[in-house]
Parts: C-alpha cells; sequence; structure tokens
C-alpha cells in the first residue's frame, strides 16, 4: 500500500510541474508575442524607434527567461526563435520596412509554433 500512495505523490508531482511548466511557457511567450504585434503596429505607423524598442523588449525577455525556458523547452526551438529576433532590430528602418514586416511575421509564427507544442495550447 506505501508503493501505491508513493507512485500517486510522484504522479502527482509530475503532473503539477508539467500544467506550471505549459502555463509558463504560454505566459512568456505571449508576452514576447504582443511585443512583436506592437512593433508591427510601430512599423505600420512610421514608428520605427519604436518598433526597435519592441523587438529588443521581445529579446529582453526571452533572454531573461532563457533559464527557465531552456528548462521546459528543447534548446534548438528556443535558439531558432531567438534567432529570429536577432536581426529585426537592425531592420527597424523606414528603408528596410518591407524586411521588418516580413520578418516580424516570421518571428510571430515561430514563437506561436512554441506556444503550441510546449505551452498551455498543448492542453
Amino acid at each position: 500500500m506505501k508503493r501505491v500512495w508513493i507512485s500517486w505523490v510522484l504522479l502527482t508531482a509530475l503532473l503539477s510541474f508539467t500544467l506550471w511548466g505549459c502555463i509558463r511557457v504560454n505566459r512568456v511567450l505571449e508576452a514576447a508575442d504582443r511585443c512583436l504585434y506592437e512593433a508591427q503596429s510601430a512599423c505600420l505607423t512610421a514608428e520605427y524607434s519604436a518598433a526597435a524598442g519592441q523587438i529588443q523588449a521581445a529579446r529582453h525577455l526571452l533572454t531573461q527567461k532563457g533559464v527557465l525556458l531552456h528548462l521546459l523547452i528543447r534548446r534548438d526551438f528556443l535558439t531558432q526563435a531567438s534567432a529570429e529576433l536577432a536581426g529585426l532590430e537592425a531592420l527597424a528602418r523606414e528603408e528596410t520596412a518591407a524586411e521588418l514586416l516580413q520578418g516580424l511575421a516570421k518571428a510571430q509564427l515561430q514563437l506561436e509554433f512554441l506556444n503550441r507544442l510546449f505551452g498551455w495550447e498543448f492542453w
């Protein structure tokens, strides 16, 4: 009987950690996606410095929560999402607005993929 209780405790702990991890991943990725959406809106209104600031905020969010995300998400998926954001800040100019919008859409798609794969939407 003791083994059954220990199994239940371990199962409960595993499910709790999984649920907590999915919720945390969802919150971080949605916050980063919100920053990218605001950058896209700023780019459409020709406020390129605000767009660069929002892209920097999304990158900072992913690096700030990087330890937690590396614990819950495969490293290569997270590296790919960070690489999508790496060059976008330099594109925040009037001459490269089309490339910036295309890069933002690609980065948002990557974050949506991660959220569906590892986040709350998985359940």
